[in-house]
């Protein structure tokens, strides 16, 4: 029997989509649920779309070129079926390019959504928006256009050999020492490195902002070391993107004696496709808050005393420096209570408090002008003045 690892890099090519498919379907089932789809959604169906473009690639490269095979156990091929197979791998560097630039899009658009207004963080996500755009044109344009004339880059073999015959280069299709060619192309390694450097730099930077802006919201730890854990799903793919440029300079190395012998090509479906499951994670929270509710649970929260007269109230734990209490929201009013006393409640700007994703975990425990916040004043003083409004409106009925 032929020792060959080609079964194992179909099984990678098709397992890792599979799971992404998966994140995606519960992502907008998520959405859907709550009626709150975005533009982030949108380009996560985009990316999506894109990952299964790249799979179908991968897939026929594999089977096209005998990847996964010893080269001494691959049968004769002819020209055509060399090409066939290097335009299913141009192809496959096509759909790779823009997928994680634009899954990084997605995730500042939502970071951008959360509504952080602190000058450094706004900026900061608006560069980062600008940067990732011109890297996605970049990366394409300059993939796209990596060898002159286009088409040399799947049929470099073909027109290699006519330009050697045409030029009278010996047998080795050398002439005057050097090797005749029938195009010119950029360094592929060069660029594979300095593409995948940069992607690494936005990565960590992507991943950082919302890991700090998590660690200075008010929430009990147990929240906010789960919405950290899920934040470092990226850090997985920080490493994947590291080493994919190693990899593919061993497998681009002219001189490796058995090239196709070997998993490497998997590694960008399994690069695109973690970082779409990365950025699926966050916005599972309303699917996992029916399945594992004490996850996202709060232990200050009180109960709803009027759920029977009004239907299912939600309820929002709130801190001040004077006590503690709860806003309840049912349909058309709102009412306001704490234990000890009376409570007076200023609103100083919107919350949503309907948005039951990643976005509610950050947006509910907003802090230091992160997007919302609710304070309530409680004090003796307010019980006292609200005793004396109603004994002097008593006192006033009695005249």
């Amino acid at each position: 029997m032929v020792e060959q690892l080609q079964d194992a890099a179909l099984a990678i090519t098709i397992l890792f989509p599979a799971i992404s498919t998966i994140f995606v379907i519960l992502r907008l089932w998520s959405k859907f649920v709550l009626r709150r789809l975005h533009w982030d959604d949108a380009l996560i169906v985009l990316a999506w779309l894109l990952i299964i473009g790249q799979t179908v690639s991968v897939y026929k490269v594999i089977k096209v070129s005998y990847i996964g095979y010893h080269i001494y156990d691959i049968p004769q091929v002819d020209l055509h079926q060399l090409t066939v197979g290097n335009i299913y791998n141009f192809a496959n560097q096509l759909f790779y390019y823009p997928i994680l630039c634009i899954i990084k899009a997605a995730v500042i658009i939502f970071l951008l959504r959360i509504g952080d207004n602190r000058p450094a963080v706004k900026i900061s996500l608006q560069v980062l928006f600008a940067v990732n755009l011109m890297m996605l044109v970049a990366f394409w344009l300059t993939d796209l256009l990596q060898c002159t004339p286009l088409k040399y880059v799947w049929e470099f073999i073909e027109m290699d050999i006519e330009a050697q015959i045409k030029a009278g280069a010996d047998e080795n299709g050398m002439l005057n020492g050097e090797l005749v060619k029938g195009g010119k192309c950029i360094d592929q390694v060069g660029f594979f490195i300095t593409s995948a450097s940069l992607h690494v730099v936005t990565d960590v930077i992507v991943l950082v902002i919302p890991m700090a802006m998590v660690w200075h919201l008010r929430m009990v730890m147990k929240k906010k070391v789960a919405v950290i854990v899920i934040l470092s799903l990226g850090w997985v793919v920080t490493g994947v993107s590291i080493a994919r440029p190693i990899i593919f300079k061993r497998d681009l190395n002219p001189n490796r004696p058995d090239p196709t012998y070997g998993v490497g090509i998997t590694i960008s479906g399994i690069e695109v496709n973690l970082a779409l499951i990365a950025a699926c994670a966050p916005a599972l929270k309303a699917l996992t808050k029916r399945f594992a509710p004490k996850i996202w649970s709060n232990s200050s929260q009180t109960p709803n005393p009027y759920q029977t007269a009004y239907g299912n109230g939600n309820s929002i734990p709130l801190q001040s420096g004077h006590g503690q209490g709860t806003v309840h929201r049912y349909t058309g009013h709102q009412t306001s209570r704490a234990e000890g006393g009376y409570v007076k409640g200023r609103k100083t700007t919107g919350m949503n408090l309907e948005n039951d994703s990643q976005e509610e975990i950050m947006m509910d425990h907003a802090k230091n002008g992160i997007m919302v916040r609710t304070e309530i004043a409680m004090d003796e003083t307010d019980v006292a003045e609200s005793q004396k409004s109603r004994d002097s409106l008593n006192n006033a009925n009695k005249v």
